[in-house]
């Protein structure tokens, strides 16, 4: 079984990208092709929070009520158990499957995290190949500016610009 791992760096057309696969999942599907629903229908953002580092919590997890070790460990546990359902009980035609989320870019940030996305795949992946659009830094840090202010976001260009430095 081969994966394809899209790792949607933030502002380069990554949720387009996840719209176009979630609709077209049945033709995909026709040609062999899998787009993972357990993870999240579109953004497949279950794999970066599970692999985040145990004293890690972001919005993914304050969205879920999970604010200790506990909770996030069931999470794991529980999210574990379907996404190897899922990936198990695939029809025989399928040869490769596709994971698309942006939150493995800004989430999995330490060499840990990202060794972990490593551990959770290869049990279930014979290859892995990993896609990524990098984008130019000082137009990321533009329309990343753009998308806080539009969101009502009370922030100075030189306090974002300090933010993605630190990122």
């Amino acid at each position: 079984m081969k994966l394809f791992l899209h790792i949607g760096t933030e502002k380069t057309g990554t949720t387009t990208i996840q719209k176009t696969l979630c609709e077209n999942r049945e033709k995909l599907s026709d040609k062999g092709f899998y787009f993972v629903q357990s993870a999240g229908n579109k953004n497949n953002r279950k794999i970066p929070a599970y692999c985040m580092n145990d004293g890690r919590y972001d919005d993914f997890f304050k969205e879920q009520l999970i604010s200790n070790i506990r909770a996030k460990n069931t999470f794991r546990k529980e999210f574990l158990s379907s996404f190897r359902d899922e990936i198990l009980n695939l029809p025989k035609h399928i040869h490769t499957v596709i994971i698309s989320s942006e939150h493995f870019h800004s989430r999995t940030i330490y060499k840990e995290e990202i060794e972990n996305v490593r551990s959770f795949l290869e049990p279930f992946f014979d290859e892995i190949k990993v896609i990524c659009y990098v984008r130019e830094q000082a137009s990321t840090v533009v329309s990343l500016y753009s998308t806080a202010i539009k969101s009502g976001l009370s922030v100075s260009l030189k306090n974002m610009i300090l933010k993605c430095n630190m990122s």
